[in-house]
């Protein structure tokens, strides 16, 4: 990633903290940092991660990839919530990977924020979750994928409008498996008939 000099690595430290002031998420109690993680290189034991509001996300990651890049395909993947659970029918976390020319990309959300990942490595973004192995990693699912019809850049403006940063997590009306389905509504090339968010069941599922 290159040597960084003292005043962006004291802009690093600070920025690699969650910010004051951030709120409870509903029904988890746990803070909610209304932050970007980014890890650019999620393959490299040694590579530089970042903290980033909304304000600043188009901007930041503007300047750390490469923009024109294009989706070729986004899949939805779960994973139950914990070793204990007999089935992860209802009861999971949902991610989404994103495969481009040059890239592994995941992207997520939980009761920490949002974490995008990217990576050379499928491995790196599938089965690991900032650089640990994700809970009960072997029973990481594919459950459906489509063609992209998005950039990169067309994603992170996406993400910057729609406010997703600042939107709190809510394990009823706003959690990981409402997040997942909503980016794969917008990148999907078939106009969003494979991903489809159902409201009044609060819950994503996918047609046949």
């Amino acid at each position: 990633m290159g040597s960084s000099s003292s005043s962006e690595e004291s802009d690093s430290q600070s920025s690699s903290s969650p910010i004051k002031g951030d709120s409870k998420s509903k029904k988890t109690g746990t803070n909610y940092t209304k932050q970007l993680y980014f890890d650019p290189d999620a393959d490299s034991p040694k590579g530089r991660d970042y903290w980033i509001s909304n304000p600043e996300l188009r901007d930041t990651l503007s300047k750390l990839v490469d923009v024109t890049e294009r989706i070729i395909e986004v899949s939805y993947y779960k994973h139950p919530l914990s070793a204990w659970q007999l089935t992860d029918i209802v009861l999971f976390h949902a991610f989404i990977v994103l495969e481009t020319d040059a890239w592994w990309w995941s992207i997520e959300k939980n009761t920490e924020g949002v974490t995008i990942q990217r990576s050379k490595s499928f491995t790196s973004v599938c089965k690991r979750y900032r650089r640990t192995e994700r809970s009960n990693g072997t029973g990481v699912e594919m459950v459906k994928k489509a063609s992209g019809s998005k950039t990169v850049m067309e994603l992170i403006n996406h993400i910057w409008k729609e406010n997703y940063l600042n939107q709190e997590y809510n394990l009823l009306s706003y959690n990981c498996q409402h997040f997942a389905s909503l980016l794969c509504q917008f990148i999907d090339s078939s106009a969003s008939r494979m991903f489809v968010y159902e409201h009044d069941l609060e819950l994503a599922f996918f047609q046949l």
